[in-house]
């Protein structure tokens, strides 16, 4: 389908079905794997290890959004908090997370999104006491825009971009990005509006920008594979979890 109008299976037109690659994916039998339910199943797998490493109720908290233009809260209900501590719930909303289903309607807008986010959550504190959590943010994402004028997810510490990452940072987040990049296709739109940001992946644009989103080297994973996606997500919860003087749970 080298004219599909969907390059990356975010989002598909339900009239037309046979019409994009998240439609036809699904139709097919057996159905296709997408990057979206490796994600998943690698976001799964971090909630679960939350499960079996937590030694009293409440110990870790747990929030689960979706992005695109704007920022949807999963876990905890929207108006319920920025995390809450039933994993079992949160495990579920993890597995369940709803893909795009409007004609053309990635629409992403990080900057927005992730603003409203930042207005949403208190500062990270030391870990001492349950009100002063320490705080990581999780960022995965294939690192592509869809606002008009903008592809490429930065500079992310740009005051122009209202210091997309940087608001985190000052709020004490520890901030992780797994960055899934779009994987080569013979379609014109990748060709486009996509190649040029995302190759040669060892140095991107995407992913120099995805790099400067986070406060240090090691928190910034590329993976495209389903066990590459699945290690960079264990890696980051290790970190997170070991390091205490600098980050947040």
């Amino acid at each position: 389908m080298p004219n599909a109008p969907c390059a990356f299976a975010c989002h598909n037109d339900a009239s037309k079905p046979s019409n994009d690659y998240y439609g036809l994916a699904r139709s097919l039998k057996p159905a296709i794997t997408l990057r979206l339910d490796v994600v998943q199943q690698a976001a799964a797998q971090v909630v679960t290890t939350l499960q079996t490493r937590q030694q009293a109720p409440g110990q870790f908290l747990v929030g689960i959004y979706q992005f695109n233009s704007t920022m949807q809260p999963l876990y905890p209900a929207a108006g319920s908090g920025e995390a809450g501590n039933d994993l079992a719930t949160a495990l579920t909303a993890v597995q369940n997370v709803p893909p795009n289903l409007a004609p053309n309607g990635g629409n992403t807008d990080f900057p927005s999104a992730a603003s409203a986010l930042n207005a949403d959550v208190a500062a990270a504190g030391d870990g001492t006491t349950a009100a002063t959590a320490r705080k990581n943010l999780f960022i995965v994402t294939d690192g592509m825009e869809d606002t008009p004028g903008s592809r490429v997810m930065g500079p992310m510490t740009s005051a122009g971009n209202e210091q997309v990452c940087t608001q985190f940072w000052n709020k004490g987040f520890n901030v992780f990005v797994p960055y899934t990049p779009y994987l080569p296709l013979p379609n014109p739109f990748y060709l486009s509006n996509d190649k040029q940001y995302v190759e040669p992946p060892a140095s991107s644009k995407e992913l120099a920008a995805l790099q400067a989103c986070a406060p240090y080297p090691a928190n910034v994973f590329q993976a495209s594979d389903p066990v590459a996606i699945l290690a960079a997500m264990q890696t980051m919860l290790s970190q997170a979890l070991n390091s205490p003087a600098r980050v947040a749970d």
